[in-house]
């Protein structure tokens, strides 16, 4: 059973929301919302686990060959392209509320959870106003970019 709607569906809104689980369009009660529910939440949750339980056993089962793949190319266990995950991905971080003059803060483990895989992404740079010997990094997916703060922090920045 759906949630009562407390707000009139409006798309130029930033509660607007499109749920991750059943597509239906929603306007979120909180910032950081994705599914229209709890059901959905649950349901999304739920597909999540499973396919990396999948993604394990198809591992496990076919150690010989995950072992000779290197790790920047990992996604060959997935039947998506990476176009198609990139594009997901952007999907996701459209759908989380950004301040747009300072960037926001995430954990790691919630953006994980949303689906976000980072190592698809469009690339990444150097940080040069850190030590060098740091090799610090911030990945760029659409026009987001990511930076790790803390072991289990990101900041994101829309560039645009």
């Amino acid at each position: 059973m759906k949630n009562k709607k407390t707000y009139k569906l409006d798309p130029t809104s930033d509660r607007y929301r499109e749920c991750l689980n059943c597509k239906e369009p929603f306007m979120a009660a909180h910032r950081n919302s994705v599914h229209c529910c709890d059901k959905c939440a649950d349901e999304f949750s739920n597909k999540k686990k499973k396919q990396e339980m999948t993604k394990k056993e198809i591992i496990t089962n076919n150690t010989e060959k995950t072992e000779l793949i290197p790790p920047l190319i990992t996604y060959a266990v997935d039947t998506s392209p990476p176009e198609e995950l990139i594009l997901i991905n952007l999907k996701l971080l459209k759908s989380l509320v950004i301040d747009d003059k300072n960037g926001s803060v995430f954990h790691l483990e919630y953006l994980y959870g949303l689906g976000l895989k980072l190592e698809f992404n469009q690339g990444s740079g150097v940080l040069y106003n850190i030590d060098q010997k740091l090799n610090c990094h911030f990945l760029q997916i659409g026009y987001y970019r990511i930076y790790r703060i803390e072991f289990s922090l990101v900041l994101i920045i829309k560039t645009i």
